[in-house]
């Protein structure tokens, strides 16, 4: 039994190695390869790579890197937008002595980015300035803070996705010139405004902490401009004044805070960080929408069960149907059920909250390592924007009521199978 499971193992570790040995060797081409061959390979080598576990990944990346130095620079960089690839990739550029690896490991050894990832690009800078590499030393530039009335001043400002539900956190730290430094947190969503706001006294290391515990489970935290988090303490104010609803008795210590004079912003901060034109006119992008339900900031978005229990179960009611069909008249019988959800569900009212929703995560996105995915569910947003756009046709709206389904129809005991045309 011992020599077979030993023998099992040393087949096992033979496969990788084969595998890994594959990967490099493709590498090895593309590096070969004329630029325009290399531009349409690209995507391609990415994805080979991705299907490797991380160590065989590293393993791959790091002997590519040492054979053929800055000619695989484009597949190490493409791969930095992959928050799970991106510390191998980073290990890869350090064996890469060029100093064209500097500005990309620089710009992944960033505060609000994964520890994993900081680390690694740390790792490879060192390795490179051994080299001999110019790579300067950098201090980490100090936060801005934010005057306020009475000698207060902010000193840092976070907010978190939005989750499922609509719900999201916003936080502030801020100082006092008698008090010390104190922290206020708001949790709030986009359909009834403001739940629960609370303040306490915290030094800054401990605010630190407590936002680093915060962001390795449900929500997922990024550091914003002051105002911004401010006008959003705004806008979940109105909400809850126009629902009728108290506002928590905790929020008048605070109301003045949210209230500081400033700017008003018509639309998402994420727009001040990417091209909206040039998102739009990439179609291929929206094609994507499914890949965002991967990310920690997406993860827990399903529809309401009530809103999707119907669909779901004519969806279920039509699979079992004793009735006999052909697959051409079943597959289109199976279609019309997503069409009318997505239609019923994403009335123009959900589609301009979800639009912001989206937005809001983009920006999460976007300062959390996955850039190219932040352009993903801004094409998304931009999409559901189109009057003339019926429901069923928005890439999002589909992605996630295909997703909400699949999910009741597994809660009920059932084998999810989703029809698509």
């Amino acid at each position: 039994m011992r020599k077979g499971k030993s023998t099992k193992k040393a087949e096992t570790r033979k496969n990788i190695s084969q595998e890994v040995q594959t990967i490099v060797n493709r590498i090895g081409e593309f590096s070969e390869q004329s630029p325009e061959e290399r531009i349409a390979k690209l995507p391609e080598i990415v994805q080979a790579v991705r299907s490797l576990p991380l160590l065989e990944a590293e393993t791959a990346l790091v002997d590519a890197a040492r054979k053929w130095q800055v000619a695989i620079l484009p597949i190490l960089e493409s791969l930095t937008s992959d928050i799970e690839y991106a510390p191998v990739a980073a290990e890869a550029m350090g064996f890469i002595r060029s100093e064209a690896v500097v500005p990309i490991l620089r710009n992944l050894d960033r505060a609000e980015l994964p520890k994993t990832i900081v680390k690694s690009a740390r790792r490879a800078l060192h390795r490179l300035k051994s080299y001999g590499i110019a790579v300067e030393e950098t201090q980490e530039a100090p936060r801005p803070t934010l005057a306020l009335a009475g000698g207060r001043r902010i000193i840092r400002s976070v907010m978190s996705n939005i989750d499922g539900s609509g719900g999201q956190i916003l936080s502030i730290l801020f100082s006092a010139p008698l008090s010390g430094t104190e922290a206020v947190e708001m949790v709030a969503d986009d359909i009834g405004g403001i739940r629960d706001l609370a303040g306490a006294r915290i030094t800054k290391r401990a605010y630190d902490e407590h936002i680093a515990s915060d962001a390795d489970r449900t929500f997922v935290f990024v550091d914003a401009p002051a105002p911004y988090i401010l006008f959003r303490g705004r806008e979940y104010e109105a909400i809850t004044v126009a629902q009728g609803k108290p506002l928590p008795i905790e929020y008048q210590f605070y109301r003045d805070l949210f209230r500081t004079p400033g700017r008003n912003y018509e639309r998402s901060i994420v727009y001040e960080e990417v091209n909206a034109e040039e998102i739009s006119s990439e179609p291929s992008l929206v094609k994507r929408a499914g890949e965002l339900f991967e990310t920690p900031a997406f993860r827990s978005w399903l529809i309401a069960e009530e809103d999707i229990q119907l669909h779901a179960t004519k969806l279920i009611e039509a699979e079992e149907s004793p009735l006999i069909l052909s697959e051409t008249s079943q597959r289109e019988r199976i279609e019309r059920i997503f069409q009318t959800a997505m239609d019923e569900i994403f009335t123009p009212e959900v589609r301009a909250r979800y639009k912001r929703r989206i937005e809001e995560n983009a920006y999460v996105l976007l300062k959390t390592g996955y850039s190219d995915l932040a352009r993903v569910a801004v094409a998304c947003a931009l999409e559901l924007a189109l009057e003339d756009l019926p429901s069923h046709d928005a890439h999002f709206a589909r992605a996630l009521v295909e997703r909400s389904i699949g999910v009741y129809i597994a809660a009920q005991g059932r084998k999810p199978r989703i029809y698509r045309v």
